[in-house]
This record gives structure tokens, sequence and C-alpha cells, in this order.
């Protein structure tokens, strides 16, 4: 992969309408998407390499841990809609005229993120 197809891939990433955090093991944010930039106004430099449960307090911190805990053993994706859990930290609602709703619904994916060697030290949770 050349320079110019990181370029671009990380454009799409940063442009998505989707909340995307990656996280190490340790629960440290490496990556923190334009989405999440938007709607929660802590910038990118601000939340990499900070602690996610620190960065954003509200979390179900328990909850989440023990899915990605799961994510990271398994090897597999795990996920939940709003009717579950109706979000995983407060965003504002992006559809003011149409949901009645002052937070935002969201379903939640937690991708496994595997290394060159296989291995699952990263965790992607996508923010629908």
């Amino acid at each position: 992969m050349d320079i110019a197809e990181v370029h671009w891939l990380l454009d799409m990433v940063n442009s998505v309408n989707a909340g995307m955090i990656v996280v190490n093991r340790r629960n440290r944010i490496q990556l923190w998407n334009g989405f999440m930039e938007n709607f929660t106004a802590i910038t990118g430099s601000q939340a990499i390499n900070a602690d996610l449960n620190e960065t954003l307090p509200d979390l179900p911190q328990k909850w989440l841990h023990q899915r990605l805990q799961n994510v990271f053993e398994s090897h597999h994706s795990a996920f939940t809609n709003w009717e579950i859990r109706p979000y995983l930290t407060q965003l504002p609602s992006n559809r003011p005229i149409t949901g009645p709703s002052q937070s935002m619904y969201q379903n939640i994916t937690i991708i496994p993120l595997n290394s060159t060697m296989g291995d699952v030290d990263h965790a992607c949770i996508i923010i629908y």
C-alpha cells in the first residue's frame, strides 16, 4: 500500500458518518475519528493515547470492558442495538427535527483488529 492509498483510507475513516474509536488492550485510544470529534467536542489529539473511560466518563465501564475482553479473546465481533442499550455514551441527537430524543440512539459494533502476527491487540468500536 502506498502513501496515497493510506491518505484516502484515513480521509474515509475521518469522514464516515459513524463514530470510530480504536482502543488497545490497556483501554488506550488509538484512533478517534471526525464523527467523534464533532459529537463530543474532543479532538483527536486530546483523545489519542488517553484512557477511554476518562475521555468518556459516562460509559458503562463494566459492561464495555466485558464486551471488549470477549472480542479480544474470541477474535469475533460483538454487537448491540439501541433497543437493548439506547447509547454507549450520550451524544447529542443528530436528528433534532424527526427524532424527539435529546440523545442519539446508537447501534454499536466492536470489531477485533488483527495484527500482522494474527493477534488481536486492538478493537474498533463503531457507533452508528
